[in-house]
């Protein structure tokens, strides 16, 4: 089992923290600690066959994605993106990992307007992303993939104070180009028997096919 922590080091900065644990007995196998970088806020990690991926939270600039060894905690590589809690999703298929990070509160606190990105897996270098498609993401919303060639993502309503979603969008997952979009929803979608389940921050529940 893979668990996320975060807190401060020994000399005041913001630290993430990755543990692998033995589920059986409870017992640590090895532990990260990722220091200056911003925290593991509150992100489960992502999994490959060989890897763990972990998004990180700043509170006063930029996050990053972070590939480590599931075998030992290594180090495999990482890269700046938008601040975020948000959980990496992974195409295993064609060596793919989705992030969303960001928020739509204007410049409070250094933040980054949304975004949503696309990496291979093998180096973590960028496939497609940035700040498109009418800022869609943001830090509380998970890239969600459906079976179908689609990924599905929020955009942020601009309430500094909910951080709630208005709007869903499908993406091709292979380009990030815009398949379609519905002006409600938008939270982090549930995907189950080819319907597609998100909440608006009018309170409704949405469900697309």
């Amino acid at each position: 089992m893979y668990l996320t922590g975060w807190g401060y080091n020994n000399v005041s900065q913001q630290a993430g923290y990755l543990y692998k644990v033995n589920v059986a007995t409870g017992a640590e196998v090895w532990s990260v600690e990722e220091s200056g970088k911003g925290a593991f806020c509150g992100s489960p990690p992502a999994l490959d066959c060989s890897n763990v991926y972990v998004t990180s939270y700043d509170f006063s600039t930029d996050g990053y994605l972070f590939k480590y060894s599931k075998r030992n905690g290594a180090s495999a590589g990482s890269v700046q993106i938008e601040r975020t809690d948000a959980t990496p999703a992974i195409d295993t298929t064609n060596g793919l990992i989705y992030v969303s990070g960001g928020w739509n509160g204007g410049d409070w606190g250094g933040s980054t307007p949304p975004g949503v990105r696309c990496f291979y897996t093998n180096n973590l270098t960028q496939k497609w992303g940035g700040r498109v498609n009418e800022s869609m993401g943001g830090w509380t919303c998970s890239v969600s993939l459906g079976g179908d060639g689609l990924a599905f993502v929020g955009k942020e309503s601009g309430d500094m104070n909910s951080f709630c979603y208005n709007t869903t969008y499908a993406l091709n997952a292979l380009t990030g180009e815009t398949e379609w979009s519905y002006s409600q929803g938008g939270a982090t979608a549930a995907i189950a028997n080819d319907k597609i389940y998100t909440v608006g921050n009018n309170g409704h529940l949405y469900r697309f096919s």
